[in-house]
């Protein structure tokens, strides 16, 4: 399938189709091809390797694409080629599929400059657009870190804020705040190139590129890179080569008036399993703590999100939750999201009685540690399968709700990251956790009797 580095382009001979609907721009078509490509893998995959592909146009009987650098279309060709290039048979009557590099577009014809932009994508930050300044709510327990990051997003690359390290315990607004620097970068800096990134999807894009003898372009990528966030940065503790790559774009972004940030669930001086040369540079800008919210904040937050969601929640409700559920936002958030459903599955109103009822199993279960063994073995039992069986590969309809089930619960529940959880049940690839656990949490979204089936779950593993 690879033909040789200039030329890159990869062909297979394609059946004039015919046609009978009524004709789609080649735009409209292009959109068509990733539509059908989408489903297909995870999002996450998705989004790395499908949408940063700019549709050039079709000519001389060519689908013509632009990808950002050799290490990316190496990628692309070997692992998704064959299924792109039979979704685009579908669409397209053409012959083959040509496949260019962004630093040789500038010889590309006049009718490819003329392709109009929005048939283009932009560069993909990977920010999550729920997560902005606007929703965050501002008290005691994060009024540092906030200020902080408003000082960060509005004047980039100005501040002595290089690099931000922002700790806390899970739940508490990590993610949102930094997504929200990152946010308010894009929306003033447009042509600025934001990316937010997992620790550890950047520990197996580094160890997918060494084999492959990619590596200059996995760094090549990220010096270009104008403000990064890096995400849960304890998950590379101990893996000394990924942090020496990081430890190199670190100082070539910081050089060059680059913005980074890095978010942990621990303070930079109790992180271990870190060089000392690595964890030196986390200290080298400004540290900020955001704490577990008090009461009035908790209050606040769920004042907002009922607003958000146009509850109708009593005030004694809203007070006794605020003052039991005490750990963090997620757990608030948890809490109001299982008063909705209950109200909806027992057609009642929202009552003090079952307020008390849901934070009941919510402090047991918090009491009681989870376990992946502990969550397998209910699993089991509650779907009436075997171990054996749920480690299978078998796609029967409900073990395969069983395994997502777990997986689900044990990324809830247990800090294993979806490489140990996969490891867990049936030696499973860390994408397949992924996408299992996106699975059940659409179906917790879309699906009442769903979400009551995790319920009863859970609380079966509090007993």
């Amino acid at each position: 399938m690879r033909d040789s580095k200039k030329n890159r382009k990869f062909a297979l001979p394609f059946a004039i189709q015919e046609n009978t609907s009524e004709m789609t721009t080649d735009t409209q078509k292009w959109q068509e091809v990733l539509e059908a490509i989408r489903p297909r893998i995870s999002q996450d995959t998705f989004s790395t390797w499908f949408e940063h592909i700019t549709f050039l146009g079709v000519k001389d009987n060519k689908v013509k694409l632009e990808v950002p650098n050799n290490f990316f279309y190496e990628y692309l060709v070997e692992h998704f080629g064959q299924m792109l290039l039979a979704e685009v048979n579908k669409v397209f009557d053409v012959a083959d599929v040509n496949i260019q590099l962004k630093e040789d577009s500038k010889q590309a014809d006049a009718n490819t400059k003329d392709q109009p932009a929005e048939a283009k994508p932009v560069f993909n930050t990977h920010l999550n657009h729920a997560y902005t300044f606007d929703n965050f709510i501002k008290g005691e327990a994060n009024k540092l870190a906030r200020s902080i990051a408003i000082t960060i997003a509005t004047k980039p690359m100005q501040t002595a804020f290089n690099p931000l390290f922002i700790y806390g315990d899970s739940g508490v607004g990590k993610s949102h705040l930094v997504n929200a620097i990152g946010l308010k970068m894009v929306e003033d800096n447009p042509d600025k190139r934001v990316l937010y990134v997992s620790a550890h999807d950047f520990l197996i894009q580094y160890t997918d590129s060494v084999p492959k003898n990619k590596f200059n372009d996995f760094m090549y990528f990220y010096q270009s890179i104008d403000c990064l966030i890096v995400d849960d940065i304890h998950d590379i503790s101990g893996k000394l080569k990924t942090q020496e790559a990081l430890f190199n774009i670190f100082n070539h972004l910081q050089r060059n008036g680059r913005q980074i940030i890095f978010t942990s669930d621990k303070a930079p001086s109790m992180l271990q399993g870190f060089e000392e040369r690595v964890s030196s540079r986390f200290v080298m800008g400004a540290t900020a703590e955001l704490q577990r919210p008090d009461e009035q904040l908790r209050r606040n937050i769920l004042k907002a999100k009922i607003r958000k969601n146009q509850l109708n929640i009593p005030k004694n409700v809203i007070d006794y939750i605020a003052t039991n559920v005490t750990d963090n936002v997620r757990d608030l958030e948890g809490v109001i999201n299982s008063l909705l459903l209950q109200s909806i599955v027992s057609d009642s109103e929202i009552t003090l009685e079952m307020t008390e009822q849901i934070v009941s199993r919510l402090v047991r279960l918090k009491a009681k540690t989870i376990t992946p063994e502990l969550v397998v073995n209910t699993v089991c039992k509650h779907y009436k399968i075997t171990h054996k069986e749920i480690n299978s590969a078998s796609r029967k309809a409900n073990i395969v709700r069983a395994r997502q089930t777990a997986m689900y619960l044990i990324q809830k529940h247990t800090n294993l990251s979806t490489t140990q959880i996969g490891i867990n049940i049936g030696h499973r690839d860390h994408t397949t956790v992924i996408h299992a656990c996106r699975q059940a949490d659409l179906r917790i979204k879309t699906a009442p009797g769903y979400k009551e089936e995790i319920r009863v779950i859970e609380q079966e593993m509090t007993k």
